[in-house]
């Protein structure tokens, strides 16, 4: 749905700006207004070519931009239960900008990031019909047919329909897993190599997930053990030791208790300051916990210094980040994997690409028939039907009853033609000589 149109320097456009009302928009004016304008500003935004002619005279350039709800998503489904129900919320939104300068360049963004002009038309166009008489139309599109078929379905077809795209995904993945498979197995020995010894250079260290980081702080805290022991100590004294902060604010305490009987506002003063000593004695505690708990051991210090050198190694080969390491040699191992298991992977590969193709034939045949159900009919009847309507009320006593139906119905009745249906229901001559009425109708099902 198209929310809003910006257009400029468009033809005798100067600025323009289109917000179209939910149903039915009417634009009207004289001629030169800039009716036809606004439709090429629209074909601008459905990916049609640009024309420099259409950049307004004297300007270097023209802009069209539109906000659209409702575009298809990357797998192709729309949210039309939302958008006929009016919740903006649950579509999602699109904004195209395309630029047009009066050399004939053509630069496009779709929501804030630059794109091509195919990208356009396949986002935009699909949810546009310009119904005219010298205009192109959806139906002129075969790739649209399937699309306007499940939209015209509904609810019919909706859950067969993800139930295909699931299947259909699945299929996808399964082959592109048997792909990776044979390719793996394909692999060259030099390439093998270098992926044996990747892992083992990593598998030596054998690092873990969120180790460089715990390192870092710890190999910090130590190599500095020194200074982080003095510094709580110095907080220490400053806050319990002697004529500390602790002190003194008592003395506060004490000198504002014993002038709250004048002021009750001093009384205040001195439950603050209470408060306040409490979160000094704690704070005090902990300085004197945390000096007590510095250890420094020359031996600790070496080893993680000598554990951060080769976590660092490993980075500077396959780094920046240790993630990215963990991922080589995930990477590594499972083309070694496949290598080694070449013939037992591809087995299941393939078995599982077979499964997933068994139900992906499945599911098309499932979605197949709630799509055919609601195609339209012709007037007439089918010929299936058109012979059925003449064979059944025929009792064939005779040759001579098969001869009269058949030419009722149109058609010409020979022998070579007889011969074949009671080749293939062998009950026909029977039914002609007891004149069953349920014996000429199975008899007439060879002809259905």
């Amino acid at each position: 749905m198209i929310d809003e149109i910006q257009v400029e320097n468009l033809a005798l456009i100067r600025e323009a700006t289109l917000v179209p009302a939910r149903g039915l928009t009417v634009l009207t004016g004289e001629t030169g207004a800039g009716k036809t304008a606004l439709l090429s500003a629209l074909k601008l935004l459905m990916g049609a070519r640009a024309d420099k002619d259409a950049v307004r005279d004297g300007e270097d350039s023209l802009t069209v931009s539109g906000r659209f709800y409702g575009i298809a998503s990357a797998d192709g489904s729309e949210s039309d239960a939302a958008l006929a129900a009016g919740d903006f919320d649950e579509l999602r939104e699109l904004v195209a900008t395309r630029r047009v300068t009066a050399d004939g360049r053509s630069r496009v963004s779709i929501d804030g990031r630059m794109a091509s002009v195919g990208e356009l038309a396949r986002a935009v166009a699909p949810t546009i019909d310009l119904c005219g008489q010298h205009e192109h139309q959806q139906l002129m599109k075969t790739s649209q047919h399937v699309r306007m078929l499940d939209a015209w379905a509904g609810e019919a077809v909706a859950q067969a329909h993800a139930v295909y795209e699931n299947a259909f995904a699945t299929a996808n993945a399964a082959a592109a897993e048997l792909a990776r498979v044979r390719e793996a197995g394909e692999a060259s020995s030099a390439k093998l190599d270098e992926a044996r010894f990747v892992l083992q250079r990593i598998d030596a260290v054998d690092p873990r997930e969120g180790e460089y980081d715990e390192l870092l702080e710890e190999l910090a805290r130590v190599e500095h053990a020194e200074t982080l022991a003095v510094a709580a100590s110095t907080a220490h004294e400053a806050l319990a030791g002697e004529e500390g902060a602790i002190d003194a604010l008592g003395s506060a305490i004490s000198a504002l208790d014993g002038a709250a009987r004048f002021d009750a506002k001093l009384g205040e003063f001195a439950e603050a300051l209470r408060e306040a000593g409490y979160v000094l004695e704690d704070m005090a505690r902990e300085t004197r916990d945390y000096r007590e708990g510095v250890e420094f051991d020359p031996e600790v210090l070496a080893q993680q210094q000598e554990r951060m050198a080769s976590l660092q190694g490993l980075l500077r080969m396959y780094g920046p980040r240790m993630e990215d390491v963990l991922a080589r040699r995930a990477e590594a191992a499972d083309l070694v994997s496949l290598v080694d298991d070449a013939a037992e992977r591809e087995r299941a590969a393939q078995q599982e690409l077979d499964r997933a193709e068994e139900a992906l034939v499945q599911a098309a045949a499932a979605l197949s028939c709630p799509r055919r159900a609601p195609r339209p009919r012709r007037g007439s009847p089918r010929p299936c039907a058109r012979r059925w309507t003449a064979w059944k009320w025929a009792v064939p006593s005779s040759c001579a009853t098969l001869r009269r139906s058949s030419a009722a119905s149109g058609r010409r009745w020979g022998r070579k033609r007889w011969s074949s249906c009671s080749a293939r229901v062998p009950g026909c001559r029977r039914a002609r000589s007891r004149a069953s009425r349920r014996e000429a109708r199975s008899a007439a099902s060879c002809w259905r």
